[in-house]
């Protein structure tokens, strides 16, 4: 992955998505280039995907807390 992707909030890798999908549904790039914008997309979507999962996991993390330290209290009562 390069380092702009790493570097990209979700965010910012949406908005890069959207970009793409705007500038192919134009119709007006050369083959290469639209091969090459296409290309650009994956990677933003590979870099968000990654994020997604990121939080995802954080997020089952913290569930997970929630339904120990909740376990704990009911232990103690």
């Amino acid at each position: 992955m390069s380092s702009m992707a790493k570097l990209k909030s979700i965010e910012g890798c949406f908005a890069e998505i959207e970009q793409v999908v705007d500038d192919l549904e134009g119709g007006d790039l050369p083959l290469e280039q639209a091969f090459k914008r296409y290309e650009a997309g994956l990677k933003h979507l590979q870099a968000a995907r990654k994020q997604l999962d990121a939080y995802d996991a954080r997020l089952k993390e913290l569930q997970d807390d929630a339904v120990s330290d909740k376990d704990t209290e009911e232990d103690v009562l």
